[in-house]
């Protein structure tokens, strides 16, 4: 975040770096840190009192951890691409926001 990250017009071409897009992509980036592990500590509680009605389930302990661990990488594998997907790779900023950060001036 010294140096800032490159800023890029909308045709591709590099106009410059920006620490205020860079504190855009950390903050957009631990907003999605923040959102990955909600389901995963949602999802299990949530379903594992309906899986618990089968006999399957409960006639031995490892079955149960088992089954725990299979709802949790379900759960961590559905919620994967959905936290990752709530933040797009390449943000828009307004350019105005950035007109007196960009280091390199324009031609």
């Amino acid at each position: 975040m010294e140096t800032g990250i490159d800023v890029f017009d909308e045709n591709g071409n590099k106009i410059g770096t920006s620490k205020v897009a860079a504190k855009r992509a950390v903050v957009d980036t631990a907003l999605t840190r923040a959102f990955l592990p909600v389901p995963l500590l949602l999802a299990p509680p949530c379903i594992m009192p309906f899986l618990e009605k089968f006999k399957f389930v409960n006639q031995s302990k490892v079955r149960h951890i088992f089954v725990n661990a299979i709802v949790c990488t379900i759960s961590f594998g559905l919620s994967l691409p959905v936290a990752l997907a709530l933040f797009p790779q390449i943000s828009k900023v307004n350019f105005l926001q950035l007109l007196n950060d960009i280091s390199k001036p324009f031609n």
